[in-house]
């Protein structure tokens, strides 16, 4: 039996959205592992990539909206609907994973920046120490005239 071309696409479509937000998972995780450590000369390319898979998510998001608004209308077998639901239902899944690494990366940068303040205080400390050891001038240095 031929299946409805509607589920081909919605199958088509939901396997990519489910490699996509796997990948962005991964990405979001190499981003934690970053800036969790002491190196973050990586970070750029990393948000680059995930900036760049963000925007392709959304593209699909868009091209694919028309699919899923059809399948609401869609009379077909139950067990293609009931399918589609655990595919859709491990994307939510990766979603949440997605959002929890979102959320230890939110922590970890606030974390970071505590740090970063920190280190600028002892630096402001340190000026100040170094600028005492400047040498102090107890007179008022003038220009002196003299006709001769």
């Amino acid at each position: 039996m031929a299946r409805d071309p509607l589920v081909e696409q919605l199958n088509e479509a939901a396997r990519g959205d489910l490699a996509d937000y796997n990948a962005l998972l991964k990405i979001c995780e190499r981003e934690l592992l970053c800036l969790a450590g002491e190196e973050l000369g990586d970070l750029p390319g990393i948000i680059e990539d995930k900036e760049a898979l963000m925007g392709k998510i959304q593209e699909a998001s868009d091209r694919n909206a028309s699919l899923w608004a059809r399948m609401n209308d869609w009379t077909g077998e139950e067990s293609v609907r009931d399918e589609l639901g655990r595919m859709v239902e491990e994307i939510r899944g990766t979603v949440e994973a997605i959002q929890g690494t979102e959320a230890r990366i939110a922590e970890v940068l606030t974390q970071r920046a505590g740090e970063v303040r920190k280190a600028m205080g002892s630096l402001s400390r340190a000026g100040k120490a170094v600028g005492a050891y400047n040498p102090v001038r107890s007179y008022a240095p003038r220009f002196i005239d003299k006709k001769e």
